[in-house]
């Protein structure tokens, strides 16, 4: 059968005008003949066809035969019958030497090398420089593998200037270790790269990265500090490396003891969508150290720049005798409190997550607790578990606390305007008659239930989900405000006691963002975000729709289960959170199935869906929150784009580029 095979293949190399139809079935059945003879059990009819693709091989010249005879050597079949012919024919343990005496080989390794970029753009030809092209992908996987041969093959192929080869291999010794010949191998490749137009960017940077780290630590070459912050900028702006480019470029400031450069470096560095510490980047790489790495810089910078540390001061009861704290503080933060009794305790964070703390007073009486940590906005939550125990609490200088849960103490006051990224509180059981929320941008689940409260304070459209606000003096009026609030943004009423220091803060929803911006702020957004864009001849058709929206009474939560909007630049995509069943960590990823939610669902869903703050600016990064006004124009831009909605609300379709229709 392999014999008969092999007839009809020879037969239609014999006649080379075939179409390009026969060339793939020629193709196909010089697959079918390989395999057979990599999988061979009679060895009569093995060694048959091995010599008869010799033969053709010498005497045609086809590239397409010889590359598939290699990979044949290389990998001498998968029986021990294939590897016993093999062996015979080419010897045990074949040297480039050894395979440069058969002529089938030597006329392989003559051919012209690739010495430009692969251009992916031109049409499809089965042609020998298709064919040349293939045959590189076996010698890659076989180099893998640790075949000697390979070695030597992709060694004088790289020799000849051949671009895919040195791309290659000049990784693999960087692998290796071999710096000398990786350097080499790079160098000439980005000299290549002044010149040429590449089409792999990927590796394009890889390369480019790696080169300035040889230069860095000066391995393969004598250590060069400028060339390689000269190879470093030229990645600035490239994704994954060149995220850690200004990681390098931070490193190298800091170095020179120019701190300011350095900060600016990791602050641009950690603003970037792959640095979250719940993206697809991070799940993706978990042995991945360099987002840890990036953390510590940026906080060793800060605490040198910045002397502030977090400072936060209770002081007890006259009954109070045990002292039960729960801390949520940064890993590797060192939190030092002192508890007014002459004794201080220090202890450094070694999980980024809860932690609790407990003190016992030899007598009963008034203390004042203070803790402090040794750099700012690294205490996030407090929760003192011990009841009735406070009368007073001072929170200023915690500037980064998301988490406060003071639950049935003796509280009668409490200040919260210092406390920006304040989510979740939790003071139901105190003594407040009054309460401020006005500076709480990102509060959105409170409980101030079984106080008796006669106000509270806030702006006009807060972002508040969760709320409780049983058995307090406020009058009806004030009530049934609070209760439209919650339900505008998509949530509910709560009984008193439901936050913990396991309660995740919620996310505002669109909705707030957007009754918390004037068209005036939207319309500036629009304008810094598109210049130039679709939108800048339908301001008209923009702001009906915008006031539509600011006016809408009738809200319907999102049906996905943790289900956010996610606003980068001019396009918002829903993403949502989910727990990984290989690792079992949080991560967050975008719903590609979702991507059209805005242009197809209603815009009572859509305001109803919570709007993700920037991912990653975290209360110790000191990096501002994006205004109201961004995800406002943000999701109006893509909203425009539901045809359904526009229609159903009598709203003209915008032609992009020309006036409103």
């Amino acid at each position: 059968m392999g014999i008969a095979t092999f007839n009809s293949i020879l037969h239609h190399m014999r006649n080379r005008n075939a179409d390009s139809t026969d060339d793939d079935i020629f193709e196909d059945e010089l697959h079918n003949t390989i395999r057979r003879l990599n999988f061979a059990e009679e060895q009569n009819e093995a060694k048959a066809i091995l010599s008869d693709l010799r033969s053709i091989a010498e005497k045609q010249k086809n590239y397409l035969v010889e590359y598939m005879l290699l990979d044949f050597v290389m990998g001498k079949g998968c029986t021990e019958c294939s590897k016993a012919i093999c062996e015979d024919a080419f010897g045990k343990h074949p040297t480039f030497a050894d395979m440069m005496r058969h002529p089938w080989f030597e006329h392989l390794m003559n051919h012209p090398a690739q010495t430009e970029p692969y251009n992916p753009l031109p049409p499809f030809v089965r042609n020998d420089a298709f064919y040349w092209r293939n045959f590189h992908s076996p010698l890659f996987y076989h180099l893998q593998e640790g075949n000697s041969l390979a070695l030597e093959v992709l060694d004088y192929l790289a020799t000849k200037g051949d671009i895919l080869t040195m791309e290659r291999v000049s990784l693999y010794y960087f692998d290796k270790c071999q710096f000398s010949k990786a350097f080499l191998l790079f160098k000439a490749l980005h000299e290549k790269m002044q010149t040429t137009e590449w089409y792999d960017w990927a590796i394009k940077q890889e390369i480019t990265y790696k080169l300035a780290h040889l230069y860095t630590y000066g391995e393969g070459v004598e250590q060069d500090l400028c060339k390689a912050s000269q190879y470093y900028k030229e990645l600035d702006s490239g994704y994954n490396w060149g995220n850690r480019a200004q990681y390098q470029l931070g490193r190298m400031a800091e170095k020179r003891h120019n701190y300011i450069e350095a900060m600016w470096y990791y602050r641009k560095n950690i603003d970037s969508h792959e640095y979250s510490r719940y993206c697809v980047y991070r799940v993706d790489k978990p042995k991945d150290l360099f987002p840890l790495r990036l953390e510590i810089a940026f906080r060793q910078m800060k605490k040198k720049l910045n002397p502030i540390v977090d400072c936060l001061t209770l002081a007890t009861c006259q009954k109070c005798n045990d002292m039960v704290l729960q801390l949520k503080v940064m890993m590797n933060a060192i939190v030092t409190i002192e508890w007014g009794d002459g004794e201080t305790e220090s202890v450094k964070w070694k999980v980024d997550d809860w932690g609790q703390v407990r003190h016992s007073y030899q007598s009963p009486g008034y203390y004042c607790i203070t803790i402090k940590t040794d750099e700012e906005n690294v205490l996030t939550g407090f929760h003192i578990v011990s009841h009735k125990a406070i009368c007073s609490i001072d929170v200023s200088g915690c500037k980064g606390l998301t988490h406060l849960l003071c639950p049935n103490q003796m509280l009668k006051q409490m200040s919260l305007s210092k406390a920006e990224y304040l989510s979740v509180l939790d003071v139901h059981g105190n003594r407040l008659q009054r309460i401020n929320l006005r500076k709480n941008p990102l509060l959105t689940i409170v409980d101030c239930s079984n106080n008796p409260l006669q106000k509270i304070e806030a702006v006009k459209h807060p972002p508040f989900s969760l709320m409780c606000i049983r058995k307090t003096r406020l009058g009806t009026k004030v009530k049934r405000r609070f209760h439209e609030i919650v339900r505008l943004n998509a949530g509910r009423l709560l009984s008193e006691g439901f936050v913990n220091q396991l309660t995740e803060p919620l996310l505002p929803t669109l909705l707030f963002y957007i009754k918390n911006s004037t068209w005036e702020d939207v319309l500036a957004c629009l304008q810094q975000e598109n210049e130039d864009s679709k939108v800048n001849n339908n301001f008209t058709v923009l702001h009906k729709v915008y006031a539509l929206l600011k006016a809408y009474r009738h809200v319907t939560p999102c049906p996905y289960k943790n289900g956010f909007m996610w606003a980068s630049g001019t396009w918002v995509v829903i993403a949502h959170k989910f727990k990984t069943k290989r690792t079992g960590q949080i991560v967050e990823s975008q719903a590609l199935e979702e991507e059209f939610y805005l242009y197809e669902r209603p815009w009572s869903m859509i305001l109803g869906t919570p709007v993700k703050a920037w991912d990653n600016r975290l209360p110790f990064m000191m990096l501002p929150q994006h205004p109201n006004a961004y995800y406002a124009a943000m999701c109006l831009y893509n909203m425009v784009n539901n045809e359904k909605e526009m229609k159903k609300h009598k709203i003209p379709k915008i032609t992009y580029g020309k006036e409103s229709c």
